[in-house]
């Protein structure tokens, strides 16, 4: 037992917790995670056949990156573990479908349910690796969320061993903090929110409060200013 304890910190460096792979051909597919996950590739995504693995884990590092953007959209309560979907040494040429399940007590009274997904950009002035939160459409009945995701959010910049992977995670955020996502049966985001990297033309993209988003020059002058609803304000 006492070993156990002790092993506890190390334990949860990355766990996987559950995994599933599946060759996917040029004319598309969908990858399965029973009870967790599926990840589905359009006709067109690979060129040729690719080993597409999808699996779920806790890491301390995604974690602690993820913090960063939990702070600024105040959100609560978030899975235990991350899906990370992996396409080896093939990148991904189009954009890609994921449905997650939501477990029934991921949803707080009063809060919305997103998905993050771990975005690397790497700039003329800084390199950044951070999660940025996506539209996506929740399904009380189903309790299942679904969202459209860039290809971008594959990067072989983070793994040792140079393969494509993108990271997702599900967290709740309260409504009054809610920047994107309405209160409904079916709740749908209008506009992906760029935090602190891609915005409008590679400017970078702050969030300054529920809502509206500063769009930035490199330089730090303000541009031009967004609200969810995607409008854009020139200042």
């Amino acid at each position: 037992m006492l070993l156990l304890l002790f092993l506890w910190p190390l334990f949860f460096l990355q766990v996987a917790f559950a995994s599933v792979s599946k060759v996917v051909s040029p004319g598309g597919g969908t990858v399965k995670l029973a009870g967790i996950a599926s990840v589905t590739f359009p006709d067109g995504a690979f060129a040729t056949n690719t080993t597409v693995r999808v699996e779920s884990t806790s890491s301390v590092e995604t974690n602690e990156d993820f913090e960063v953007t939990a702070e600024m959209f105040s959100a609560g309560h978030r899975l235990p573990y991350e899906i990370r979907i992996n396409t080896g040494r093939v990148e991904p040429l189009t954009d890609f479908k994921v449905r997650l399940a939501v477990p029934g007590n991921a949803v707080p009274t009063g809060s919305g349910i997103h998905v993050f997904a771990q975005i690397f950009y790497d700039g003329e002035h800084e390199t950044l690796d951070y999660f940025e939160v996506f539209s996506s459409t929740y399904n009380v009945e189903a309790k299942t969320v679904q969202v459209t995701l860039p290809k971008e959010a594959f990067t072989n910049q983070r793994r040792a061993d140079d393969t494509f992977e993108a990271v997702i995670i599900l967290a709740s955020v309260p409504y009054r903090e809610d920047p994107i996502q309405k209160q409904g049966p079916t709740s749908i985001s209008p506009l992906r929110s760029p935090i602190l990297g891609r915005g409008w033309n590679g400017q970078m993209c702050v969030l300054v409060g529920a809502g509206r988003m500063l769009a930035l020059n490199w330089d730090g002058a303000t541009t031009r200013v967004a609200t969810t609803e995607g409008s854009i304000d020139e200042i």
